[in-house]
């Protein structure tokens, strides 16, 4: 991840500026991603942090997200920066089908 870090950002700034700032790079919400996390919000990157199914990893992720936004608002730019969290609902489903009726698909 943070080898490819310095580009991700690059092409995160080049498609924030897209009209509608509908594109967002995609971070995961791994140990390793929250430090890239806070860095692209800093930078002024949209993400879509990408999370693995723990409850734990969403307020880390969140943790992240903050702390680039105050490094922004300390550098004195705008803290209007997007972030996403999003989680992988099949893994939920599997979850969902080992516990369901035998009868559901």
């Amino acid at each position: 991840m943070s080898s490819r870090l310095p580009s991700r950002i690059l092409a995160g700034r080049q498609c924030a500026d897209w009209p509608g700032r509908r594109v967002r790079v995609e971070i995961p919400g791994t140990a390793e991603g929250l430090p890239a996390n806070e860095e692209a919000i800093f930078a002024g990157v949209p993400v879509n942090v990408t999370l693995p199914f723990s409850a734990l990893r969403y307020p880390a992720a969140a943790g992240a997200y903050l702390k680039g936004l105050e490094r922004r608002v300390a550098a004195g730019l705008s803290p209007d920066v997007s972030s996403v969290a999003s989680l992988f609902v099949s893994r939920l489903d599997r979850a969902v089908a080992r516990e369901g009726p035998a009868e559901l698909p």
